[in-house]
């Protein structure tokens, strides 16, 4: 039989090779894109995912990371309603902090890339009563896997073929994405709303802005990448604040990165030797920021247990493990996203930033609630009981 085949060489798939290969577990790798270039956007990383990304051995890059202090929510005209401080209680178990994404993925492919089969994509999949016989696009690689493991992002072929789920939720608005060179000095976090629209300002390095903006778009008008930078003059043209001066320098069209937010109907983990984890398993909207924070979770979570437990153990308790927290990750993000969608009058956003003012940025209420407890606290302790009442077990046979 050969090895766990991870499908999907992004930030999942390389954190989890990187966790088989800590614990000597072999793996085959692939990936459907001939390179591992990624497109030149930001990514920030709350405290759970830094906390993850030290778990994986990564604290010095971690420290060289730009870190966020302070999450602002404003008006669109620039005017704070709510303003939350990071290094405070119990925001402060870790950092926050925000890079290129391109920069991620180059620390996280370190002594992994080589090992990378790329141009090629699963074309069958049969689970067996163990294993999993898998048809790739290379015969070369056809075979009899142990598991396979989907990490082929939120188009996952293996959801698609493994667990017959290939629809998604489309939540009916359409985003941009761009990083340009603007001062960074004094700039924050800042999240700006608008009655059916956002513009996000995340500074990732020293004078580089992670600028993201989306737009409630039912009916796909904006879904456009040839006139971004039309749509987005237009529909943020009442914007002040950090918004106005980064909309004058907008880079060109084909580096502004335009989609569509989607979701999956709901999240899924594993079923006999066929495991998802990150946005194959479960994707939903950025406003929580856990798609990276997930993935990490997700591949450390599920290598633990596959260093101390059979493959169809390990992935059953994998479910068990995750299903909680990341189900109420994807309702939470999804609902936010919602909510945008309702904005259509100047009653609601008053109601709307009546409840910031009142409770504090919407993301922040969830970090709280993510950091209130550690999952990989909870998996050392759920591996440490288990083993030790199979030993206990064993020696009363005996």
């Amino acid at each position: 039989m050969n090895n766990i085949l991870i499908s999907g060489a992004g930030i999942a798939g390389l954190c989890f090779a990187r966790q088989l290969k800590k614990h000597g577990i072999a793996y085959t790798i692939i990936e459907k894109k001939s390179s591992l270039d990624v497109t030149g956007t930001g990514i920030a990383l709350p405290a759970n995912a830094v906390r993850a990304m030290r778990y994986m051995g990564f604290s010095k890059a971690v420290d060289d990371m730009h870190q966020v202090k302070d999450i602002i929510y404003s008006r669109a005209n620039g005017h704070v309603i709510s303003q939350a401080s990071l290094l405070k209680k119990p925001l402060n178990l870790d950092k926050f902090v925000a890079l290129d994404r391109a920069e991620l993925l180059s620390i996280l492919k370190q002594d992994i890339e080589d090992n990378i089969h790329f141009n090629v994509t699963i074309t069958d999949i049969k689970q067996k009563d163990v294993g999993v016989d898998v048809v790739f696009s290379n015969p070369e690689l056809n075979g009899h896997y142990q598991a396979i493991i989907g990490a082929d992002g939120i188009y996952s072929t293996v959801r698609a073929l493994g667990f017959g789920q290939s629809d998604l939720v489309d939540l009916g608005v359409t985003n941009w994405r761009w990083i340009c060179e603007y001062p960074t000095d004094h700039v924050q976090p800042t999240y700006m709303l608008g009655k059916n629209n956002m513009f996000l300002a995340y500074p990732i390095g020293r004078n580089r802005i992670y600028c993201y903006a989306h737009q409630s778009d039912l009916a796909t008008q904006y879904h456009n990448t040839d006139e971004a930078h039309a749509n987005l003059r237009q529909l943020f043209a009442n914007y002040k604040g950090i918004a106005e001066p980064l909309l004058k320098i907008l880079p060109e069209n084909k580096d502004i990165y335009t989609g569509r937010l989607r979701s999956v109907p709901a999240p899924i983990f594993s079923h006999g030797d066929i495991a998802l984890i990150g946005d194959a398993s479960n994707a939903c909207s950025p406003m929580l920021q856990q798609g990276a924070a997930c993935a990490f979770e997700d591949a450390i979570v599920l290598s633990e247990l596959l260093a101390h437990f059979s493959v169809r153990e390990a992935l059953e308790n994998y479910q068990t493990q995750r299903q909680q927290r990341v189900s109420w990750i994807v309702k939470t993000s999804d609902e936010s996203i919602k909510s945008f969608i309702k904005m259509n009058s100047r009653l609601s956003v008053m109601a709307r930033n009546l409840l910031i003012k009142h409770k504090g940025p919407l993301n922040v209420l969830g970090w709280k609630k993510l950091l209130a407890s550690c999952p990989l606290d909870n998996l050392s302790h759920f591996i440490h009981s288990k083993t030790v009442n199979h030993s206990a077990s064993v020696k009363k046979d005996q």
